[in-house]
């Protein structure tokens, strides 16, 4: 059989270069597998077949992340196979609960949410902002970018599993979308694996294709299994459980599943639980990807 494939997109804000990037989000994802399966960790080899990144982020901010900036925190969270019950705690303090709690409240009322967001979340919002207009045609590459890989693979025969961080789920739907609205188009997606993802804001879910059509126009047809895990703690995920957003999606799934993850990596000493490399490098989402290599293999 052809071999499987594993196509990974990034979320929001500069990345390192591709091939840093790349090595550096592979190394994660290998970590979580030794932990939870060791012959299919091994099954991917140096990644260089096996995994591939869609590196959106610099035709898009048109600059790099020096990741000098975070091997110290990869590193460091590499050192655990499991979130440390300091971490837990804090991904689960009150504070965060509130935090998560409003969001969900609020999460009806997009324009009171970025009347409240803080400057980080404004930064996001702005970014949402430029990738929903397509200014300068700037999404419309993104999604080429993806789709190219996707159906690249299709053309080759290879089982694909995209996993897709933050704006990444958006930036996968929208692909996904258009590319089940080519008449004739045989292309299907093995699975969707959504971390991080912030598909269940409102605000998030009105910048997406198909929004507002009636079901079941409004939704990518050509995906055959979709799984989510959302961090404790990640603000950009606070709508965590997506399955009941998408109901409507429930009879054109093989498969739907949220997972509830701890996410330990901390940058600067404090903790991030959106971050990327933390999702990889979690075992439960290693395990899911353990298992669907070991179903298409």
């Amino acid at each position: 059989m052809t071999r499987p494939l594993i196509v990974y997109i990034p979320g929001l804000l500069p990345k390192p270069d591709a091939a840093t990037h790349h090595a550096a989000l592979f190394r994660c994802l290998k970590h979580g597998l030794q932990t939870a399966d060791a012959e299919r960790a091994a099954q991917l080899g140096d990644g260089t077949d096996s995994f591939a990144l869609v590196p959106w982020t610099w035709g898009f901010y048109r600059e790099h992340r020096d990741f000098a900036l975070d091997a110290p925190s990869v590193d460091a969270m590499l050192q655990f196979t499991s979130a440390p019950a300091s971490d837990v705690r804090e991904a689960r303090s009150l504070a965060n609960r509130v935090d998560r709690m409003l969001r969900r409240v609020l999460n009806p009322f997009p324009s009171v949410g970025r009347f409240l967001a803080d400057e980080r979340a404004r930064i996001h919002i702005a970014d949402l902002g430029r990738y929903r207009s397509n200014l300068d045609g700037a999404a419309s590459i993104v999604r080429s970018l993806l789709r190219d890989v996707l159906v690249s693979a299709f053309d080759a025969g290879r089982p694909t599993l995209l996993l897709a961080h933050s704006l990444g789920s958006v930036i996968a739907w929208d692909t996904l979308w258009d590319l089940s609205r080519i008449e004739h188009h045989p292309y299907r997606l093995d699975t969707l694996f959504t971390l991080g993802s912030p598909l269940g804001q409102r605000m998030v879910l009105q910048a997406t294709h198909g929004y507002g059509l009636p079901a079941p126009e409004c939704y990518p047809d050509n995906i055959d299994r979709w799984w989510n895990a959302s961090a404790e703690g990640d603000k950009t995920a606070a709508i965590e459980k997506l399955a009941p957003v998408f109901s409507g999606m429930h009879a054109m799934l093989e498969e739907q599943q949220d997972m509830i993850i701890q996410n330990w990596f901390r940058l600067d000493g404090e903790l991030n639980t959106h971050a990327e490399y933390g999702y990889l490098a979690n075992p439960e989402v290693a395990r899911k990807v353990a298992d669907w290599l070991r179903r298409v293999s």
